[in-house]
């Protein structure tokens, strides 16, 4: 016969009261099972809602590189702060076919390639006071205007790049020109270089 025990209901155990003899309910033993009302069980409340790492650095889209329009003459600017040479070669460039501008320093180079995005920007190197040949060509590449747009360096110096080791032609490339044209070569000589950099044969 199974134990007289075994058959016997287990009294409930009477549940907490206050002072008046209303049920209390059942308090939490530790903090941190005490949950949040209004937040379903295992779900963080908002203000605990881990916030995810940040993602890598992403640098802004850039715009898209602007190519210079199609023209039926190549456009030329013409960059030197010597008003008479300047004229020489606009002049020369005139007389065999090209459109021309001219832009009396740095600043009024980069300010009127971005403007009107010529086929070539013949830049002299050392302009005083503002800023150099290399210096505009090197801020072209960062303007989505003008960083397709050809440059050549012109000079007049013997050691047109202080503290660059190399031959003219060679450190031009690697300051993303062209070519190099020292002013004391013929125009002849230079309407060749140019005609070169914008992909005419030769005559």
């Amino acid at each position: 016969m199974p134990e007289e025990q075994d058959n016997l209901i287990q009294p409930e155990e009477a549940a907490p009261a206050d002072d008046a003899g209303n049920p209390v309910p059942p308090q939490p033993t530790d903090a941190s099972d005490a949950g949040t009302p209004g937040v379903p069980e295992g779900t963080a409340p908002a203000d605990e809602v881990p916030v995810p790492a940040a993602p890598p650095f992403v640098k802004a889209a850039s715009y898209e590189a602007i190519p210079p329009p199609a023209r039926e003459q190549p456009l030329i600017l013409v960059t030197d702060d010597d008003s008479a040479f300047r004229e020489v070669v606009v002049t020369k460039l005139k007389a065999v076919g090209f459109q021309v501008d001219e832009a009396k320093n740095g600043t009024e180079a980069l300010a009127k390639a971005k403007a009107q995005r010529p086929d070539l920007v013949l830049l002299d190197i050392l302009m005083p006071p503002g800023p150099t040949g290399t210096d505009v060509a090197l801020e072209m590449k960062e303007i989505p205007e003008t960083m397709l747009l050809k440059v050549m360096f012109l000079s007049g110096q013997d050691d047109p790049f202080p503290g660059l080791s190399g031959e003219k032609a060679s450190v031009s490339h690697e300051l993303g020109a062209e070519d190099y044209i020292m002013k004391t070569e013929s125009l002849d000589v230079m309407v060749e270089k140019v005609k070169k950099a914008l992909g005419i044969a030769a005559s």
